[in-house]
């Protein structure tokens, strides 16, 4: 009976996920505060995260990144989601190459999918204040001195890219509580902040479309370190209706352990750290044609403390997009937006986030 009754928990969910929500899901920032006024800025045992922009460091086995990812409306109410990234790498002959970039267009509607992604490209990288440009084609820089109050990403490819600018609001979130924790091979920092007030432009095939501000948001993730997770990971940024925004990693084992657990980020700025069940259940591959890796459309988390969340890529098996492919697979990585249900501390919720696959490193 126990194992009837999880079947019929699992299918609900499974129902509620895959009906799409109403249109445009996702929600403005709820704060205009920015994080630096939130008492965890200053108390908990954190790093101080404009302090962290400016990081350069030229060896092999550092991993330095900046990513967001922005779900838009435009004000022609075209539904999109956009996301850009920026690895700055090393390599043993050229301690300014191995640099990794990109960027990607979903729009809902049509299925539409464009994307760019370079490897091995020189960056120029400004040490008084953020700014990386690689060529014409790409650049992320700072619009305000202490580099994190407001930023601005500018790519374009085959008619398409943007130019977008976001301003954090509201409480960082500080992966593991302090934004240290231990990624497959060693230790690593990552903290985000995932209410940003986004505005800008999207151009596709030539067209410009402007954001609407107040039904766009973004998360913007910084992670650094000599950590790699060798075996590939799972990530999902989640962001919850009611406010709550949970950062969640699956590594694949690396040795005798397996790392999986949530960072929750309330909207008052507290963090929780949550236990997760190693086996995410992974369900409704699909193998990449350009890459022949597999992927998954949907997914069920479980945390013993909390609840149980179903991840759904909406026509992710059947569109079949989100994949930055890349010569050298160890680059390939999978982004898509996806939608979340399920039940948390007892209550139904629903929301929206993104799940980025890489089942394997090398």
């Amino acid at each position: 009976m126990a194992s009837i009754a999880l079947y019929l928990i699992h299918w609900a969910i499974s129902v509620a996920a895959t009906a799409h929500p109403s249109h445009q899901p996702w929600l403005a920032p709820p704060s205009s505060k920015s994080p630096v006024e939130y008492d965890y800025f200053h108390s908990a045992p954190v790093v101080d995260v404009r302090e962290t922009q400016l990081l350069r460091v030229h060896d092999v086995d550092y991993l330095n990144s900046h990513w967001v990812a922005h779900w838009i409306t435009t004000k022609s109410n075209l539904d999109l989601v956009l996301v850009s990234f920026v690895s700055l790498r090393a390599k043993e002959d050229d301690p300014e190459g191995s640099n990794h970039y990109g960027g990607s267009i979903y729009e809902f509607e049509s299925g539409f999918f464009s994307k760019y992604v370079a490897l091995g490209e020189t960056a120029s990288f400004d040490p008084n204040v953020l700014n990386i440009q690689f060529k014409d084609q790409y650049q992320w820089f700072s619009n305000s001195p202490d580099s994190f109050s407001s930023i601005t990403t500018i790519g374009n490819w085959d008619n398409h890219g943007w130019n977008i600018t976001f301003e954090p609001r509201g409480p960082n979130l500080y992966d593991g509580g302090s934004a240290a924790f231990f990624w497959g091979s060693d230790y690593n920092r990552e903290w985000a902040a995932p209410n940003a007030f986004t505005t800008g432009t999207v151009t596709i095939n030539g067209s410009r479309h402007e954001i609407d501000p107040t039904r766009s948001t973004a998360w913007y993730d910084r992670q650094w370190g000599v950590g790699l997770a060798i075996n590939g990971w799972y990530w999902f940024p989640l962001q919850l209706v009611d406010g709550t925004r949970i950062c969640v990693w699956a590594l694949n084992p690396v040795g005798n352990y397996h790392k999986s657990f949530g960072t929750v980020l309330k909207p008052d700025g507290s963090h929780e750290v949550v236990t997760m069940l190693p086996d995410i259940h992974p369900e409704n591959s699909w193998v990449s044609k350009e890459t022949n890796i597999t992927y998954y459309a949907s997914f069920t988390l479980s945390f013993p403390e909390k609840g149980t969340l179903r991840i759904v890529i909406p026509q992710g098996k059947e569109r079949q997009y989100g994949e930055f492919g890349a010569q050298d697979k160890s680059a390939t990585v999978y982004e898509a937006y996806a939608e979340v249900n399920g039940v948390w501390e007892g209550k139904s919720v629903r929301g929206w986030g993104l799940s980025e696959q890489k089942p394997f490193y090398a």
